[in-house]
């Protein structure tokens, strides 16, 4: 929800961007907003200009542009909805999915593909022990 375009909003209804706030949450109640957006909304056209666009920038540049954290009330700005955030980072250490016997069964399987793979090479192009010289050699 953008100032302009609350500004916007009020032009449309005849009403001065000074008005009260009870008439102004009149407007956007009887515009179909529900009463969470019609309060967000009058928190943004009440908000000065210069302190939007600066909380809004900062936010937007510590989120894209550093390695930082955002903190709840950051979020709540960048948003426009009230997040409550726990601080509280759980990290558990990777550990590994699989147990050593399905780690040596995969590897002792790939490998026994990678050897019949090479041997059936072999056959299929007459190379190493089936070249034609060597069945010949052994008479």
């Amino acid at each position: 929800m953008e100032r302009h375009h609350l500004e916007q909003l009020l032009k449309a209804n005849k009403l001065p961007i000074d008005a009260s706030d009870d008439e102004v949450m009149a407007m956007l109640l009887e515009a179909s907003y529900t009463k969470e957006e019609a309060v967000r909304a009058l928190s943004t056209l009440r908000r000065s200009e210069p302190e939007y666009r600066e909380t809004a920038n900062s936010g937007n540049r510590k989120l894209f542009h550093s390695g930082e954290r955002l903190n709840a009330g950051e979020i709540s700005q960048l948003l426009g909805i009230d997040v409550t955030v726990n601080e509280t980072i759980i990290s558990e250490p990777k550990r590994s999915q699989f147990s050593l016997t399905q780690m040596m069964s995969v590897w002792l399987l790939s490998a026994i593909i990678a050897a019949t793979a090479i041997v059936a090479y072999m056959y299929i192009y007459e190379m190493g022990l089936f070249h034609p010289m060597m069945a010949h050699g052994k008479e």
